[in-house]
């Protein structure tokens, strides 16, 4: 067995853009359904007292690059 002959699987995603923070309750509510959308196919309501106490990002993708290694 060679000591050196081994490798790891991986994925990886590195993006460059800019990040913007939500500040109005329409904007945190819009950025959360985006999110929870993504899971479960629909809109949801939330309450204003949660939504106040979250804080929601909006990152604009410039570029993005990516590198995977199955190894067999």
């Amino acid at each position: 067995s060679d000591a050196c002959n081994f490798s790891f699987a991986f994925e990886t995603v590195i993006g460059y853009g800019t990040v913007e923070e939500c500040l109005t309750p329409e904007d945190k509510a819009h950025g959360l359904n985006q999110i929870a959308r993504h899971y479960s196919d629909r809109d949801w309501e939330f309450n204003p007292q949660d939504v106040a106490k979250t804080r929601v990002w909006v990152i604009e993708i410039e570029t993005l690059t990516g590198k995977r290694n199955l190894p067999l």
